[in-house]
């Protein structure tokens, strides 16, 4: 907990009004999860986050916006799903369930996700179409660790701070690092209009626009 504070903590600046933490081990291994909230839509305490499905199946951490969440809400209720807030994350939350990866394309809006799905262990990372939002993540061995900056990931404790030297010629000439590349070794940024599925210690990039 306290590590995935630190973590958490270092991204106070954007999201001042609360903050989540949430952990389990199981079958799959070990996962957290942790946001720092910056109200918009719902200031209530039904948009704290992780936030759960109503089945309890699978919880998110999400930073942005989702512009037609009402008109997609409407859609999902006429499925039959239900809601308990006023925030576009419920929204998301279902509609990945109703509509998987095809859910992204729906989505008018700025935004960095992350999904985890409690029975299959897989996690899903997406970023908008044009990268409004940003969002990094690394990976060595058995670790995985993301987020919408680096400094959370330069916080985690397993986290080696390794200059990736094939990177100093491209910020000398562009004056920054393009997606998917980052300044550090093992760390990557996701492309926009890209989905990440990771499942059994293995990735899969899909391109969704």
């Amino acid at each position: 907990d306290e590590a995935l504070r630190d973590m958490n903590d270092t991204m106070y600046h954007r999201g001042p009004d609360d903050s989540g933490l949430w952990q389990e081990q199981d079958v799959h291994g070990a996962v957290g999860l942790a946001q720092r909230r910056l109200s918009v839509f719902d200031l209530s305490s039904a948009g704290h986050q992780p936030m759960f499905s109503e089945d309890g199946k699978t919880v998110v951490v999400y930073n942005g916006e989702i512009y037609n969440f009402r008109e997609l809400r409407k859609e999902l209720e006429r499925s039959g799903r239900r809601f308990a807030s006023a925030c576009d994350t419920e929204v998301l939350l279902a509609a990945w369930q109703e509509w998987g990866a095809d859910c992204f394309r729906r989505f008018n809006g700025m935004f960095a996700v992350g999904l985890y799905e409690r029975e299959t262990g897989r996690l899903i990372l997406a970023r908008d179409r044009m990268g409004k939002k940003p969002l990094y993540y690394y990976q060595k061995g058995k670790d995985f660790v993301f987020a919408s900056e680096l400094k959370p990931i330069m916080k985690f404790p397993g986290f080696l701070k390794v200059i990736n030297r094939r990177m100093v010629e491209k910020f000398l000439c562009s004056k920054y690092i393009e997606a998917p590349w980052s300044v550090f070794e093992d760390t990557w940024k996701m492309c926009p209009g890209t989905y990440l599925i990771l499942e059994n210690g293995k990735i899969t990039l899909h391109t969704y626009w």
